[in-house]
């Protein structure tokens, strides 16, 4: 099994989605297509994924005041 059939099979797999949410440890992409409607989500089984995400959070909250 090569590294596009294991992205594929995981990203089927209900048991990887939570909600809107994806996270997978065996797929190695950062972002995967959304399961329902139109875009990408971050697959929160990767560290890296994680941490962009919270890099992109803190920069957009960044510049707003409270």
């Amino acid at each position: 099994m090569n590294q596009d059939d294991i992205k594929l099979e995981e990203w089927k797999d209900p048991q990887n989605w939570s909600l809107l949410f994806y996270h997978s440890e065996r797929g190695s992409r950062k972002l995967v297509p959304k399961r329902f409607g139109i875009g990408w989500t971050y697959n929160f089984g990767t560290k890296k994924a994680i941490c962009l995400f919270g890099a992109l959070m803190a920069f957009e909250s960044a510049g707003k005041p409270l």
